[in-house]
Formats: C-alpha cells, sequence, structure tokens
C-alpha cells in the first residue's frame, strides 16, 4: 500500500491519535476528527470506522503500524472515490476561503494535520521500505 493511499494517511492519524496504552482508546473528538479527515480524503465514514477498528485492534494485540496483518485488512477496504481531496472534498461549504457555517478555520486546521499525517505516512513508508 502507497504512503499516500488515504486508508494509510488515516490509519496512522488515527494510530497517534490513541490514548490508554494497549487499551488503545480514542476519544469521541478524536473519533469524529479521523471521519472528517477521512471524507476530505475521499473515504466514507463508514470506511473510518473500519480503519479506526483496525487500527485498534492491531495496538490492543501490540502490532505496530506495518503490521503485515493490518496492512491487508486495510487493503481490503475500499479505495478512495476520486470526489475527496484536501483542497476543496468534503462537506459543502468548507474550503480554504472559509465561506460557509463558518467553518474555514476548523478546515484550515484540518488540512494542517492532514499535511502533518501526509509526510509522516511517507516517512514510515521510507524506513519501512514500504513505498
Amino acid at each position: 500500500m502507497s504512503a499516500l493511499d488515504p486508508r494509510w494517511i488515516v490509519a496512522l492519524r488515527t494510530r497517534s491519535l490513541l490514548e490508554g496504552g494497549a487499551g488503545a482508546i480514542m476519544t469521541p473528538q478524536s473519533r469524529r476528527y479521523i471521519v472528517e479527515l477521512a471524507d476530505h480524503l475521499g473515504l466514507r465514514a463508514f470506511d473510518a470506522h473500519l480503519i479506526i477498528a483496525i487500527v485498534q485492534d492491531g495496538a490492543r494485540s501490540g502490532a505496530g503500524p506495518s503490521d503485515a496483518e493490518a496492512t491487508q485488512r486495510l487493503a481490503m477496504i475500499a479505495p478512495a472515490r476520486s470526489g475527496g481531496n484536501l483542497l476543496g472534498g468534503g462537506p459543502a461549504g468548507w474550503n480554504l476561503l472559509g465561506r460557509g457555517e463558518g467553518r474555514g478555520a476548523l478546515w484550515v486546521y484540518g488540512f494542517g494535520l492532514a499535511c502533518a499525517a501526509i509526510a509522516m505516512a511517507a516517512l514510515y513508508a521510507r524506513v519501512l521500505g514500504v513505498a
């Protein structure tokens, strides 16, 4: 799986937000953020929740983010739809100019976190020799 694959990016960001060590707990706020990030990357909310479950299961069993079994499970999730992207996909009104229901600042914040997730995914790929 490519380091720039939205499923991989969402999985790495999910892993970074887990709390409680082996308990692999995700707060409701973090879960909402992951679902919104997935939507911006072209993934369905259902698929985002599947990714969260896969990552939590891996963390609870002690597997690392690049565990072969977890990667195979991620690959079974439907690829991102073509309409989603970081520069305009997602809920109506979310755009770089901040129009629509006052969500611009939140979108820009999410965009920055998404860029960090992409950079982190690329770094993991280089270190692990995945991509």
